[in-house]
């Protein structure tokens, strides 16, 4: 939804939580968050997404949070069923050392390569953690992206692209297969 305000110390305290992530995350990797570098407000942006109030109710009526997320994915984990470089011991001890060179030394490219093979993996940890009641993060906000979806077809607009996080992938692919769509170049 719409950021009623930038200044940390006047927005929603759960949003300027996620923020101080984001900004730390930032600086850390030596990125930029996506609001700051996306103009969001240009006419050919069309909002698809559920705004900060909505994903609370969702996540209060289906009875989740990041805790309860972060408990699925730690039981894919100890299951043996997680990305392969959380469940192989030396891998991780591996990536952990890399985080850790490349925090201390303050060098992004170090820490950008450290974490790859874990983003590589991690569309299993998302199958995971979405299971088979899905989330609010991933499965209620792509059904929302579907409905605005529909309604740019039904309006004869043909050139579209969803621009979304790559672990709302699976979920729109299989939701667009359903359809009737296919995969193409």
């Amino acid at each position: 939804g719409p950021f009623p305000t930038r200044d940390l110390k006047a927005a929603d305290p759960e949003i300027a939580q996620v923020r101080m992530i984001h900004n730390l995350l930032d600086k850390v990797l030596g990125m930029e968050y996506q609001t700051e570098a996306i103009d969001y407000d240009r006419p050919n942006f069309i909002h698809a997404d559920i705004d900060w109030t909505q994903y609370r109710d969702l996540m209060d009526t289906r009875g989740q949070s990041l805790a309860t997320l972060f408990e699925r994915a730690m039981k894919a984990v100890e299951s043996g069923e997680g990305p392969a470089i959380l469940t192989d011991e030396a891998a991780a001890n591996d990536m952990l050392q890399t985080l850790m060179s490349g925090l201390t030394s303050g060098n992004p490219a170090q820490l950008k390569r450290a974490m790859a093979p874990f983003l590589g993996e991690s569309e299993s940890l998302i199958a995971h953690v979405e299971g088979d009641d899905g989330t609010v993060l991933v499965t209620e906000r792509n059904k929302v992206v579907m409905t605005i979806l529909d309604r740019e077809l039904a309006r004869g607009r043909k050139n579209l692209g969803i621009f979304y996080g790559a672990g709302h992938l699976p979920d729109l692919e299989k939701r667009l297969v359903e359809l009737g769509y296919r995969r193409g170049d």
